[in-house]
C-alpha cells in the first residue's frame, strides 16, 4: 500500500533507519555516561539527522498519520538536544 506520495517501502526504509539510529544512540549513551564530549558530538549529529528526517516524515506522510509521529520523533530529538547543550551539561562535560 502506497502511503501519500511516497515510493512503496518509504515507510519501511524510514523504520529501519530510525532502529538503527536508535541503536547507535544507545551504544553512544554509554559514552555519554562518562562524560566523553565525542560522545556528545556523536549523539547532536544523529538528532540533528532525526529533525531532518522528521520534518521530512511530516510533509511525506502528513495524510496518514505520519505528521503527529514525526513531530514526536522531532519534538524528543529537540529535547535531547537541549539537554545535551545546556549550562548543567556544560559542565558535566568540562569537569570530565
Amino acid at each position: 500500500m502506497a502511503i501519500a506520495s511516497a515510493p512503496e517501502g518509504t515507510a519501511t526504509t524510514y523504520g529501519i533507519v530510525e532502529i538503527v539510529f536508535g541503536v547507535i544512540t544507545a551504544v553512544v549513551a554509554v559514552g555519554l555516561w562518562s562524560g566523553n564530549s565525542l560522545a556528545r558530538l556523536a549523539v547532536t549529529a544523529l538528532m540533528a539527522v532525526r529533525v531532518i528526517a522528521s520534518i521530512w516524515v511530516a510533509f511525506t506522510f502528513s495524510g496518514h498519520g505520519g505528521f503527529l509521529i514525526a513531530t514526536l520523533a522531532g519534538g524528543l530529538s529537540v529535547i535531547v538536544l537541549l539537554l545535551l547543550w545546556n549550562y548543567r551539561a556544560d559542565e558535566f562535560f568540562n569537569a570530565t
